[in-house]
C-alpha cells in the first residue's frame, strides 16, 4: 500500500481506522512505514474488506505533495514539538511530517490524503511559511536596529556569512526578546532564537584591552 493512499483512507492520526473497522467487520493494524497494512478477522471477512480497500484506493488514490520551506523558517512552521503542524493536519485531515533532509537553505513538509485536502493543507502550510518568514525579517530589522548597524554594514555581515545575522550585547538581547512576544501575536507564528539571525559576541578574553 502507498503511504498517501493509507492517509487519505485512515485520516490524520488514523481518526477514520474505527469506523473502517467497524464498517468491514475486520481489524486493521497499520505498520508504522504506511506502506503494509494487516486484516485480522475470519477469512471471508478478511478477503470482503481486501477488495473493498483495493476498490477505494484505485477508486480514490490519496496524494502527496512536499512543500518546500526555507530552512531557517522551519522550527515557525513546526511549532514547539511540532504542535503546530499536527494542528494544522487535524485541521485539513491529513497526514503531515517534516523532512529535515536536503540543503541547508531548504527543508520539505511532507503533505499525505485525500487529493482536495492535501491542496487546502498546502495552502495553509504556505500562508504559515509566508508569515514566519516575515516575521523573522521584521525580527533581524529589529536587532540590527539594536545592535546600531547600518543598511550598508548589514549587507557586509550578510554577504560574509550569507546569512542576516548581527552581533548584540546582554542589555539589546534583552529588548529584542522582549519584542518576539509581540512579533508572533502579530503574525500568529511561533518564533525561535536562531531563527531571528542574531548573536551574542564572544566574551573578552583576559588579554583583551
Amino acid at each position: 500500500m502507498r503511504p498517501q493512499d493509507a492517509a487519505a483512507l485512515f485520516g490524520a492520526e488514523t481518526s477514520r481506522k474505527q469506523q473502517l473497522e467497524k464498517e468491514l467487520g475486520v481489524r486493521l493494524e497499520l505498520s508504522g512505514d504506511a506502506r503494509q497494512l494487516a486484516f485480522i478477522g475470519d477469512l471471508d471477512a478478511i478477503a470482503k474488506a481486501r477488495a473493498a480497500i483495493d476498490a477505494r484506493t484505485k477508486a480514490a488514490p490519496g496524494a502527496h505533495v512536499k512543500v518546500p520551506v526555507p530552512a531557517s523558517a522551519l522550527g515557525g512552521v513546526l511549532g514547539a514539538s511540532a504542535a503546530d503542524l499536527k494542528a494544522l493536519a487535524a485541521a485539513h485531515d491529513v497526514v503531515a511530517f517534516a523532512d529535515r533532509r536536503g540543503n541547508v537553505q531548504e527543508r520539505f513538509v511532507n503533505v499525505l490524503g485525500e487529493p482536495q485536502a492535501v491542496d487546502r493543507a498546502r495552502a495553509a502550510i504556505e500562508e504559515r511559511v509566508a508569515k514566519v518568514v516575515a516575521a523573522a525579517a521584521a525580527a533581524t530589522s529589529e536587532a540590527a536596529a539594536a545592535s546600531g548597524e547600518t543598511p550598508a554594514t548589514k549587507k557586509a555581515v550578510a554577504s560574509a556569512s550569507k546569512a542576516a545575522s548581527v552581533t548584540v550585547d546582554d542589555s539589546k538581547l534583552a529588548r529584542v526578546k522582549a519584542r518576539l512576544g509581540s512579533w508572533e501575536r502579530e503574525f500568529g507564528v511561533t518564533l525561535l532564537l536562531d531563527e531571528v539571525g542574531f548573536h551574542r559576541p564572544p566574551p573578552k578574553s583576559q588579554h583583551d584591552g
